[in-house]
């Protein structure tokens, strides 16, 4: 955590919002552009959509950071960075969190339903916080393990709906890649967080890295394997690489922001912020496609916004912290 001021964790604060606002409208956006030709043409497309999205999602993201970081003169240094110790952090990082993390969500939905996927991979924020405590010596209060708890009930019920599990004969093989999907993103967290702390990497050149590797992965490895390039090749022909670009600026962006908040207020406050995307990306359909607001969406979003507000609690408490553990750290 680099946060010296109050002004820093404010900061911090209102970027771990923004990520969750951005991605919030980029988990809309896609998922409309998934009801669409080429993606519903064809069982089989339907069926590895997700994943190709994913892969043209990240493709996209890293054109547009190659861009970003050869204009701000960064772009070696980016490149140079994956080849040094802390540039295999955020690799290890980047692997974790796009093609284990996502993989294991995209195939949770395939094999036990994006109900039960969305609830059980809700609890990652609060691994993220055990991860974050113990492995970066993050200081958290009973007040704010309380909020985590919170905002996860928070995000488990919003995301919650009964399924008929004879609809999935394979639920169990879907509990293993949901569990994947809670390992991959929480460590993700935790990663990048030591990465861009202990290797002085900014966030900028840590999300460079993340996206240029998670997209090779997906082309190399998982795209080949799932037997994609067929709907990959159709998408190149079509409007939709150029749909899922535009979307694709909104992630980056929300990276940046949640990436830019790990690095000043902390892995585990970031991410709870991180995680109210869910409540944006309702509000956003609310507001874009008409949809109702139910009374489920009230209570368990305000169990939500209860829970970040208990996790950041006063940013004078939090700077208060901070000094006791470097006047320690001076002690010794």
């Amino acid at each position: 955590m680099k946060f010296k001021t109050i002004s820093d964790i404010k900061k911090g604060i209102i970027c771990g919002g923004l990520s969750g606002l951005t991605w919030g409208a980029d988990t809309v956006f896609l998922g409309l552009l998934l009801t669409m030709s080429p993606f519903i043409d064809t069982d089989i497309y339907l069926a590895i959509g997700f994943i190709v999205a994913a892969f043209f999602h990240d493709m996209s993201s890293s054109i547009f950071m190659i861009g970003y970081m050869k204009k701000n003169n960064l772009l070696k240094k980016s490149i140079k960075t994956i080849f040094t110790k802390a540039g295999f952090i955020i690799v290890l990082a980047s692997i974790m969190g796009g093609p284990i993390g996502m993989t294991g969500y995209l195939m949770g939905i395939k094999y036990a339903g994006p109900a039960y996927t969305a609830t059980f991979s809700a609890i990652y924020p609060a691994i993220g916080a055990f991860f974050a405590h113990f492995l970066l010596k993050e200081q958290l209060s009973k007040r704010a393990w309380i909020g985590i708890i919170i905002g996860v009930i928070g995000v488990i019920g919003l995301g919650y709906s009964p399924i008929n599990l004879t609809d999935y004969p394979n639920f169990k093989v879907g509990i293993f890649y949901i569990l994947l999907c809670i390992i991959g993103w929480s460590l993700e967290t935790v990663i990048i967080a030591y990465g861009m702390k202990y290797g002085d990497i900014k966030p900028e050149i840590a999300m460079f890295i993340r996206q240029t590797i998670s997209f090779l992965v997906y082309g190399i490895l998982i795209i080949p394997i799932i037997s994609g390039q067929h709907l990959v090749i159709e998408i190149f022909k079509s409007r939709m690489l150029v749909m899922v670009g535009v979307v694709a600026i909104l992630g980056t962006i929300s990276y940046l922001l949640w990436y830019r908040s790990i690095e000043i207020i902390g892995a585990a406050r970031a991410t709870v912020l991180n995680i109210t995307y869910m409540v944006w990306a309702i509000i956003l359909q609310v507001l874009i496609f008409k949809t109702e607001i139910s009374l489920n969406f009230i209570l368990f979003s305000c169990l939500i916004i209860l829970g970040v507000i208990l996790v950041i609690g006063n940013p004078k408490e939090m700077l208060k912290i901070k000094n006791i553990d470097m006047n320690k750290m001076g002690e010794c």
